[in-house]
């Protein structure tokens, strides 16, 4: 394999060398080892489906293991990096204030949601004892220094203290969020730690006639330690890259009337706290509510499947084969962040039939040589992440997967023969085309039905029965079977 020294810039030159370093990846290490020894996961990821009884009572039965593991994430670090690290610094004020967001949520959980209830609705109990809290950690001396420093950090926790928890209506709760996320930014442009209470409803079950624009702000932090500088600067031509081919490819709609220019501001890093809901999303990456993206490399579920590809196809992952990733997860929200799409059924296939049709653009970019590494990495974290993602509760996730899992096997970018139990990979530039000519087909069929409203003609190209186990055909539920 040539050296990123012999690669030219934009030729694939970043996929040899990590965006995210061996800092960041240190420190989660460290922490899995922390987690492990309470018999708590990390990252966390308690996948429940929508048992709403049995999410409230991991959170009552987790309690003091969680609270014994965040205190020690914050003691390794004080050791470890210093106690006025920054790290240090935002994991004690994480540590502080999580609690009060788990019982918040468990609260949600436990008793449902009917439109106009505020945080302070659902656990009046815990609201005060977050708002005491803030209070503590704005009076005290050791904390004032570092939010004075981390201005976004400072004007999260204001809003948590302030107006966020008795907020009712979908529109507050929007701008709320909004001005969260913007926070949010400042933190991550100016190289803080990140803290983030993004708007979602992804657990909390509704009652009936509670509809989809009732907008509920679940009790959900996370907290984000951002990639070095060093990794962001890659990144950002990446990212331009990504976009022009992203507005290459979909047209720009979006909620709201509003449309951006350029591509959405990305937030890259290692996600190290964890409270509310997210103990249960596990949120790999996300699109927010204003022009802006996250993505957290360490919280890929399919790790595990991704070195048993290789391993079954007989090689090693190349050096830094993961930083492939991103060819995945950055062109799916970037096309959540331009195209809204309409029709609830298809409103993941649509952005990760964009993801194929980008992401085998830009590697066709590549030099000969570079293509035929990233390409056959991004064919295993393209079978890794869907045959994982085909198990989903979630029937929009669930159509999306096997439809790309079967596009896979339609290209001939992946066969698999029973008999010898043989896994191949095709992952030349003949088999990458299949791959995109099938999913552009798809992708512009959909665009087409969206545009002229017309559902019928929208099922009849994209065969909903797919997402019952039943209508899989055999060759994707072998493999399936045989990676996951």
């Amino acid at each position: 394999m040539m050296t990123h020294e012999h690669v030219q810039e934009g030729d694939g030159a970043l996929f040899f060398e990590p965006f995210v370093l061996a800092r960041e990846l240190s420190i989660a290490q460290n922490f899995l080892a922390l987690a492990q020894k309470h018999s708590v996961p990390f990252p966390f990821g308690y996948s429940l489906g929508t048992d709403r009884s049995r999410t409230a009572q991991v959170l009552v039965d987790e309690r003091d293991a969680l609270h014994a593991f965040r205190q020690d994430m914050a003691t390794w670090s004080k050791e470890t990096l210093g106690k006025d690290s920054d790290v240090t610094i935002s994991l004690e004020l994480f540590v502080a204030i999580a609690g009060h967001l788990d019982e918040v949520f468990l609260h949600q959980i436990s008793q449902g949601y009917e439109s106009g209830m505020s945080w302070n609705d659902h656990a009046p109990e815990a609201v005060a004892g977050l708002r005491r809290t803030i209070d503590a950690l704005f009076a005290s001396d050791r904390y004032g220094p570092y939010l004075s420093k981390n201005s976004g950090m400072r004007m999260v926790l204001e809003t948590m203290g302030g107006q966020l928890p008795d907020a009712r209506d979908p529109q507050t709760l929007y701008e709320l969020s909004q001005k969260i996320e913007d926070f949010a930014r400042r933190s991550y442009e100016e190289g803080h730690m990140v803290m983030l209470l993004p708007l979602s409803q992804w657990y909390i079950p509704k009652r009936d006639g509670v509809t989809a624009l009732d907008e509920i702000l679940e009790a959900n932090i996370r907290l984000l330690l951002p990639i070095e500088r060093k990794g962001a600067q890659r990144l950002e031509k990446f990212c331009d890259r990504v976009w022009q081919h992203i507005v290459e490819t979909v047209p720009a709609r979006k909620a709201y009337g509003k449309e951006y220019p350029g591509y959405p501001a990305v937030l890259v890093g290692t996600t190290i706290g964890f409270g509310g809901s997210e103990l249960f999303s596990m949120t790999v990456a996300e699109s927010f509510n204003s022009h802006a993206v996250m993505y957290s490399p360490n919280q890929r579920r399919d790790d595990r499947v991704f070195d048993r590809i290789y391993e079954m196809i007989g090689k090693l992952p190349p050096k830094n084969a993961r930083n492939v990733s991103f060819l995945l997860f950055l062109p799916h929200e970037f096309c959540h962040s331009r195209y809204e799409v309409k029709t609830p059924m298809v409103a993941e296939l649509v952005p990760d039939l964009t993801m194929v049709v980008v992401a085998v653009n830009i590697l066709e970019e590549f030099s000969p040589v570079m293509q035929a590494s990233a390409s056959e990495a991004f064919i295993v974290s393209l079978l890794s992440e869907y045959a994982v993602q085909a198990e989903s509760a979630d029937p929009t996730y669930r159509l999306s997967s096997v439809h790309i899992l079967d596009n896979l096997v339609k290209s001939g970018c992946v066969s698999f023969d029973p008999t010898s139990k043989t896994l191949t990979i095709h992952a030349d530039a003949g088999h990458l085309r299949a791959l995109k000519t099938i999913c552009k087909d798809t992708l512009e069929a959909i665009l087409h039905c969206e545009s002229s409203q017309n559902t019928k003609e929208l099922f009849s190209s994209v065969p909903m029965a797919a997402i019952l186990e039943e209508e899989i055909s055999g060759e994707v539920k072998r493999i399936m079977a045989c990676v996951v």
